[in-house]
């Protein structure tokens, strides 16, 4: 699918499927010159992912500056599952910071689900610049946050023996801290 946007008074084309994602959202940057979309692949339990798209004199050029959350946050769930991740804000006066939410996954099947951890990274290669855990993300950021991760239970965090599925192993915290 093409998207079209005009912009600086130019018409820029290119290749982003946004118009038929699912649950998008989407923030401008300060600059003006990218936009992110957080989106999912299968509804609201499918796995949610966050795109890039920044607005060249040659067209728009999208990225997945983190393909995969699971580098970030290690995940116990009884079937294997990927993170969640999410664009919280545009960090900065332009488009090369994003504060983004890696959250596992709000199934029944994974331990502490719904926690999260929120990472600052740089863009266009998704460096992080830093990481916060789910208890000083809330405080820090509270006013930025939907209400699922404003929501998320810090019990889990603070003891997460206390959040893993019946017969799951308890030993090792799903979140790192």
């Amino acid at each position: 699918m093409s998207l079209e946007v005009i912009a600086r008074g130019n018409r820029l084309v290119g290749t982003a499927e946004i118009g038929s994602l699912v649950n998008a959202e989407f923030a401008w940057s300060r600059d003006s010159k990218a936009f992110f979309v957080t989106y999912s692949d299968g509804g609201n339990v499918g796995t949610y992912h966050v795109k890039v798209v920044y607005l060249a004199d040659a067209g728009l050029r999208v990225i997945e500056p983190i393909a995969n959350g699971s580098k970030l946050v290690r995940l116990k769930c009884f079937d294997q599952e990927l993170p969640n991740v999410g664009a919280i804000k545009w960090m900065g006066r332009d488009s090369s910071w994003l504060l983004i939410a890696v959250e596992v996954p709000p199934h029944s099947s994974c331990a502490s689900m719904g926690t999260f951890r929120a990472f600052e990274i740089a863009l266009p290669n998704g460096e992080i610049i830093e990481g916060f855990g789910q208890i000083e993300a809330k405080k820090a950021f509270r006013a930025d946050l939907g209400q699922e991760l404003r929501s998320s239970d810090d019990t889990c965090i603070l003891r997460p023996f206390t959040c893993a599925p019946a017969g799951m192993d308890t030993q090792v915290s799903p979140v790192r801290k």
